[in-house]
């Protein structure tokens, strides 16, 4: 899944491509959807990001502005989709697993008011009651839906952070899903909550997705964490620290427990 916007002059036109790539000749086989997303506001000059792609299904941010981020769900094959927004200035991310997504959001209303909840969401739900074709050549606007009128199987609030105040970059907490190595129905879901250095607590939450089971999960853990995180969280909890060092930008390689040296 690749996010592209032509390079000038040519028009500001922001498309979404899914290919089929052969592994073995490292070379693309086929284009199986080009889609020319609608046009965004002039202040958002690349609004297209974190894409996400899992079967038949897709994800990927359109749209992410003070008032609240936007989501593409789609099944690009069947070419139904529809666009799921975070109102409210709700900053949001998602994952997606067989059969559901989950979905993370931090309320920003305020600057000392934080509420990092997580949600699972059935996608063939989600597209049979929301879906509606894409226009894939004209950009014609997608069906929006507010969060709040998906269903959620279940629902959770992290952590509620009422200290402040927030650092800007670090609003967003950091969700990573993986399937466990020994189960196939057991889901490892860690979530990184940063209020700012050194008040970063790291969540760890069991999904069992047993079929014929109504899904649960239960919270493993809960620790204090390294204050700059990166973006991917691997099953362990172990992750990318970077930090600045005489100038140079250095990384290492941290658990998830944070130990002073």
């Amino acid at each position: 899944m690749i996010c592209e916007r032509p390079p000038a002059p040519g028009p500001e036109e922001d498309y979404i491509e899914i290919i089929e790539l052969n592994h073995r000749t490292r070379r693309s086989e086929a284009r199986l959807l080009q889609l020319l997303c609608p046009e965004t506001p002039p202040a958002e000059e690349f609004p297209l990001g974190a894409p996400i792609i899992l079967g038949n299904v897709a994800a990927v941010c359109i749209s992410a502005h003070a008032h609240g981020d936007e989501y593409l769900v789609m099944d690009w094959k069947s070419q139904i989709a529809f666009a799921v927004q975070a109102r409210g200035a709700l900053l949001m991310h998602m994952e997606i697993l067989p059969g559901y997504l989950v979905v993370q959001t931090e309320d920003m209303q305020h600057d000392d008011i934080a509420s990092c909840d997580l949600h699972l969401i059935s996608i063939s739900a989600a597209l049979l009651s929301h879906g509606t074709p894409v226009d894939s050549h004209t950009g014609a606007p997608f069906n929006t839906v507010p969060l709040e009128q998906l269903p959620k199987i279940l629902a959770r609030n992290t952590e509620p952070r009422t200290e402040g105040p927030l650092v800007s970059w670090q609003r967003f907490g950091k969700l990573s899903v993986h399937r466990s190595p020994l189960r196939r129905d057991i889901y490892r879901i860690w979530v990184y909550d940063s209020h700012g250095d050194p008040d970063c607590v790291l969540h760890s939450l069991d999904l069992v997705l047993l079929p014929g089971n109504t899904p649960s999960w239960h919270e493993r853990t809960r620790v204090p964490a390294w204050a700059h995180y990166s973006r991917r969280i691997g099953y362990s909890g172990h992750t990318m620290s970077f930090e600045a060092t005489e100038g140079r930008l250095v990384g290492q390689i941290v658990p998830p427990v944070f130990t002073p040296l």
